[in-house]
């Protein structure tokens, strides 16, 4: 959830879903909360907000917001909480949902549940919060493992690691290899080692390994386990091995620039990153694909952390109606499909993946509905606004364990007794 080049790319394909929609009641006037206008999108967006303004006489009050992640989020609850009726729209983060139910309308009456299983299910159950439909899931995200496909054939690997300790292995292979070839800055495996992405980093550490989601869809805090504790120590020991000893300062684009720069064989970030690092101009283009996460050596599972995008409708909106109408047109999969030849943006919906113009342009996404199956959501829709709390209590103790100032036994019995606490409160 962290990068911000990610968010803005999302927003902005909110904004074209919006912008492409018509209305049976002309003359309305909609505001949408979406991103800063920059870049080849803007033309888009522009382009599509005036198709449909002159087809339907209706009109769009776009309100740019911060590129960043964080003030965004703060905006969106000053306007809910001073009750705006001024921004009818809002494109909301995966993580949001639990703390943005007070403030939504409830799509069900406009989503039957027919209607609904036209979507990854994951991510309807996360954006339902006490049986309220919060929003609509426009664009999905989840964590992949991105790998050198020269690098592994150069070193003699038939295909990416299924396992962290296979990884480990090939990673530690290649670096010297290609530090033996005078690349002295060449790292194995880039991850993100910071504030919410650290987090998110532990979840998909500790699941896939078998350690459990933290906190269970039935409250049950459960990350204080040996499993949990194994893969911690393991992430410890990439550090300044196979990964930089500045890891814990980076988050996904210090990642993405090393990677696409040719400074590392494996890499874990979000799918935006594709199409940025498969650019002509990088080094690394053509060479490098996607796979699941690896998993744990024995009772674990490959798993991403599930992220991505869903509109909602402010309880507040004098137009409710109308504006859950459009969201019905940004949700659809004849939009769906132009915001991802367009601006290569994960649809909700599965059976775009299969989609042969899609196919045709972006080959990988035949790869991402198995990847999303598997996906680990956070506990975000039941902590609600506690969410926040718990992520940063995450991450306050994985930078305590990753200094080596807390062991991994430690680290996760204080979290387990921080998660309790919140979880208690939520209630």
């Amino acid at each position: 959830m962290g990068n911000l080049l990610r968010a803005g790319i999302c927003f902005l394909a909110h904004l074209i879903w919006l912008s492409s929609v018509g209305s049976a009641s002309a003359g309305v006037s909609i505001g949408i909360a979406g991103a800063s206008d920059y870049g080849e999108a803007r033309k888009v967006i522009h382009r599509l907000v005036d198709e449909w303004t002159r087809a339907t006489g209706n009109n769009v009050n776009y309100i740019g917001k911060s590129n960043s992640y964080s003030q965004a989020f703060s905006q969106f609850l000053v306007d809910w909480s001073s009750q705006t009726s001024d921004i009818d729209v809002y494109s909301i983060d995966t993580t949001w949902q639990g703390i943005a139910a007070p403030y939504a309308v409830d799509l069900s009456p406009y989503f039957p549940p027919a209607e609904l299983q036209a979507y990854f299910p994951q991510v309807i159950r996360n954006n339902i919060v006490y049986g309220k439909l919060v929003s609509v899931p426009t664009t999905v995200d989840v964590g992949l493992l991105y790998y050198r496909t020269d690098l592994l054939a150069k070193y003699g690997f038939k295909h990416p690691p299924e396992t962290w300790d296979e990884l480990t292995e090939m990673a530690g292979i290649i670096q010297a290899g290609e530090r033996a070839n005078g690349d002295a800055d060449f790292y194995g495996y880039l991850w993100q080692g910071k504030d919410e992405s650290v987090a998110v980093n532990v979840l998909e550490w500790i699941f896939s390994s078998g350690g459990g989601s933290i906190i269970e869809p039935d409250g049950r805090v459960s990350i204080d386990n040996p499993k949990a504790i194994q893969a911690l120590n393991l992430a410890r020991s990439w550090l300044g091995t196979i990964s930089p000893p500045g890891t814990i300062t980076y988050a996904e684009e210090e990642c993405r620039n090393l990677f696409q720069d040719g400074k590392a064989a494996f890499m874990r970030n979000w799918p935006y990153v594709y199409v940025l690092a498969n650019s002509p101009a990088c080094p690394i283009h053509g060479e490098f694909t996607v796979a699941p996460l690896p998993k744990g050596a024995s009772a674990g599972v490959s798993a991403g952390a599930l992220g991505g995008w869903s509109l909602m409708v402010s309880k507040y909106s004098k137009h409710p109606d109308v504006a859950a109408d459009l969201v019905r047109y940004f949700a659809s999969a004849r939009v769906q499909k132009e915001v991802a030849l367009e601006l290569s943006g994960m649809p909700s919906r599965p059976a775009l993946y299969s989609d042969p113009d899609i196919l045709n342009k972006y080959p990988w996404f035949a790869k991402l509905p198995d990847i999303f199956e598997q996906a680990v959501a956070r506990p975000s829709t039941l902590l609600g606004p506690n969410y926040n709390r718990l992520a940063y209590l995450i991450a306050h103790h994985a930078d305590l364990f990753l200094h080596h100032t807390e062991s991994a036994e430690e680290a996760v019995k204080e979290i387990e007794t921080g998660a309790k606490k919140l979880t208690a409160n939520g209630q």
